[in-house]
């Protein structure tokens, strides 16, 4: 089956709600069956993981 897919963009100082709102919204979507599904996806500068305004880091 096909996805639609969806890119978030992170960087440094990201507000990690500004990421988790995004992403929760279409893994909801998905939960109630959206067809085609969604796939998810966070996109960074060079593939590097990033260091949000709270500290915590995503990915790398």
């Amino acid at each position: 089956m096909d996805e639609r897919l969806v890119v978030v963009v992170g960087y440094d100082g990201v507000e990690l709600v500004d990421v988790a709102c995004v992403t929760s919204g279409f893994a909801h979507a998905n939960r109630q069956g959206a067809l085609p599904p969604y796939r998810v996806v966070v996109a960074t500068s060079l593939g590097r993981g990033i260091r949000c305004d709270s500290g915590l880091e995503l990915g790398g």
